[in-house]
């Protein structure tokens, strides 16, 4: 301090999370040394006063390209961007988030794969492809495992625990999704996961989204994990035993969403609802994907109650994919495939795909009937009729929904 109090000068630190105890050395550098500017490179704050945090973005998709395509050239000379290869170029930039360290190390790999192949291994195991850093790198930078792992060795246990929790999120999230996947629900837990989500964002692992909106809207602050880091997160998951706990929270907070907004009723804010689904969205794929995974009839009842949403956003086909894949996996006859086959009646129907909404129709009336349910043959009946009047098949219309009438006689349902 003594040599530095009378000097001008820009004195850089780097890597200052290695450090312990270096904030309040800096503070004093700073109250003695007037002309003294710090320039610190740290993966967490210093939580000082005089601190102005500058966040280090992403590269922008065309230098992250460039980038790729610099070393992959140190590699393979005759290796080029061309407009064949751009998009799948590009689409490996986004899959690494384009930070730099992982495009470097992914272009090491060009020798032994195309772009093409580069892409499908990365949607596997992202870091099991990005080793073999130069040896002129440090030790931690070679491969991105020990990158991650490195800041992961420097959290607190509470710390570590949390974030194995967010890796089951795919995209973005909130609070309240946080909340239910942690279970740290209790007042003590929710200050403890509060003081441990700053603690994470504070530490680079965990970002906070910008959200553009009205200003006189309250929408909850939205949280990601780099795709990378995420990967991470979901290999301590597991090795730790704790993937399952987290999944199931995980499947069962976004079925909750789902089914409440199913049963939504406010038409004049059903255009802000859909667009939360949307955001939601990569989360119900990984929850439903999950639930069909472990054969829950509860993949039958998140698919039904997902029916208007894929509707209204254009996940037609999607949606059948989705109905169909859950209705192999649960093959019992139940209410709930009954219900599911008829949304997927729906769906087809949208699409004017009327042989297979019959056959879906009548596969719902077959269980509706198997399970002796009135109301249920009258569900059936009446989605039948209206995929035939759909058809202009008028006359079998009018037949079906007699049939439908008949069975309101004795229950006096009111449905048709």
């Amino acid at each position: 301090i003594e040599l530095l109090r009378h000097r001008a000068l820009l004195l850089v630190l780097d890597n200052l999370e290695q450090i312990g105890g270096a904030a309040p050395l800096i503070a004093t550098l700073l109250a003695e040394c007037p002309g003294v500017t710090v320039l610190a490179t740290s993966r967490e704050r210093l939580h000082l006063r005089a601190e102005q945090r500058c966040k280090v973005p992403s590269l922008e998709l065309s230098a992250a390209v460039d980038l790729f395509v610099q070393r992959a050239q140190a590699i393979e000379a005759d290796f080029s961007l061309t407009p064949h290869n751009r998009p799948t170029l590009e689409a490996i930039c986004q899959r690494l988030d384009r930070l730099p360290l992982a495009l470097e190390l992914c272009a090491t790999q060009i020798e032994l794969f195309s772009p093409a192949q580069l892409l499908a291994e990365l949607q596997v195991n992202p870091l099991n492809l990005l080793v073999d850093g130069a040896l002129d790198l440090p030790p931690q930078h070679r491969t991105l495992r020990l990158a991650i792992g490195r800041s992961y060795a420097l959290l607190q246990p509470e710390e570590r625990l949390l974030f194995r929790c967010l890796g089951v999120f795919v995209g973005d999230f909130d609070l309240e999704a946080i909340e239910a996947v942690s279970d740290w629900r209790q007042e003590a837990g929710s200050h403890l996961l509060h003081a441990t989500l700053h603690a994470l964002i504070n530490k680079s692992l965990v970002r906070t989204e910008i959200q553009a909106t009205d200003i006189t809207a309250i929408v909850p602050q939205r949280f990601r994990l780099l795709e990378t880091i995420r990967e991470f997160a979901c290999e301590q998951l597991t090795a730790n035993g704790e993937a399952q706990t987290a999944q199931k929270r995980h499947a069962d907070y976004y079925n909750r969403m789902a089914a409440a907004a199913d049963n939504h009723t406010d038409q004049h804010t059903l255009d802000a609802l859909f667009a939360q689904l949307e955001v939601a969205n990569p989360n119900f794929r990984a929850a439903l994907r999950w639930l069909i995974d472990q054969q829950s009839s509860d993949c039958l009842r998140m698919a039904s109650s997902l029916k208007f949403f894929w509707f209204t956003r254009g996940y037609v086909s999607e949606g059948r994919n989705w109905l169909l894949a859950a209705l192999k996996a649960v093959p019992e006859m139940t209410v709930d495939s009954a219900r599911a086959w008829l949304d997927l009646a729906n769906l087809a129907q949208i699409q004017d795909d009327i042989d297979e909404a019959e056959v879906y129709a009548n596969q719902a009336s077959q269980i509706y009937q198997a399970l002796n349910d009135s109301d249920g043959i009258v569900y059936a009946s009446s989605t039948l009729g209206w995929i035939k009047h759909g058809a202009q098949r008028y006359q079998e219309a009018e037949e079906i929904f007699g049939v439908g009438l008949r069975s309101l006689a004795p229950t006096g349902n009111q449905l048709l």
